[in-house]
């Protein structure tokens, strides 16, 4: 009892030594933050950042308007000359959590979507280790324009575009580029469409003078469906037209079996 005791007790000093350390730290850390500069040692640095993205539902594909909705979780990697402390002073720490509304983060969006303003990941926290490096990792919706090809429905496939660039910084201030697997998909992400291969390229827009990635996601349509509902009774209902000729002329169902056949047709 008495060792459990004892346990408990060093335990719980352990934490507040650890929470305090993290708390000073934090502190440390902040008073030199200012949301609104890059990270970098000097303004003629360019800050290179990491890119990636992981669709986990295909929302909605609207080609009526050529729009692709994905719910997709961003993945960012940066180095933050701000960020940096030596583990052995501050308790053994080696990383921290901070809230990605009180520090900088990159502002990398889509660039072709169809929002009337730019839009914004969710403000999840940011992982900061030791060494500067920091990783965010925010879901999102993106709106995307794209453009469809409705000849072979319900067997069409289509390649949409996701373009991400930096809202407001020009290459030479921010540099994008693909991290680790930058592009993939959970399994299965959408009951009617089926993702057969994703891309990623990298390249300089000599035009806005930015920095760009460009996610490329190949989709096909599950077309069992249709087929069962909509080409499977159209092939049924239009074989009946030759019935008719099939019928004896003095039988009188010629007529009915036309009218029958007229009145499914809607259904």
């Amino acid at each position: 009892m008495k060792v459990c005791l004892l346990v408990l007790v060093l335990g719980c000093v352990d934490l507040s030594l650890q929470t305090e350390a993290e708390r000073k730290l934090i502190k440390e850390l902040m008073a030199q933050n200012d949301k609104r500069e890059r990270p970098v040692a000097n303004h003629t640095n360019t800050l290179q950042v990491q890119f990636g993205l992981l669709i986990t539902n295909i929302f909605e594909v609207n080609s009526a308007h050529g729009i692709l909705v994905c719910d997709v979780w961003a993945n960012m990697a940066w180095e933050s000359y701000l960020f940096k402390w030596n583990p052995d002073d501050h308790g053994g720490l080696t990383r921290l959590t901070l809230s990605s509304e009180e520090i900088w983060t990159p502002d990398i969006v889509p660039v072709n979507t169809v929002y009337d303003k730019a839009p914004n990941w969710l403000p999840t926290p940011v992982l900061v280790h030791s060494t500067g490096k920091s990783f965010w990792t925010p879901p999102g919706q993106v709106r995307t324009i794209c453009a469809f090809n409705m000849i072979w429905f319900p067997f069409d496939e289509h390649v949409c575009r996701i373009h991400v660039a930096s809202w407001t910084h020009n290459i030479l201030e921010l540099n994008i580029t693909p991290i680790g697997e930058a592009f993939s998909a959970m399994d299965s992400p959408s009951s009617e469409w089926t993702l057969i291969n994703t891309s990623v390229l990298s390249f300089q827009n000599t035009v806005s003078l930015t920095s760009q990635l460009v996610f490329s996601v190949h989709i096909e349509r599950k077309a069992l469906y249709f087929v069962y509902t909509l080409i499977i009774p159209c092939v049924v209902l239009s074989s009946l037209t030759l019935l008719m000729f099939l019928l004896p002329q003095d039988s009188g169902e010629r007529v009915s079996l036309g009218k029958r056949k007229l009145q499914v047709f809607p259904i």
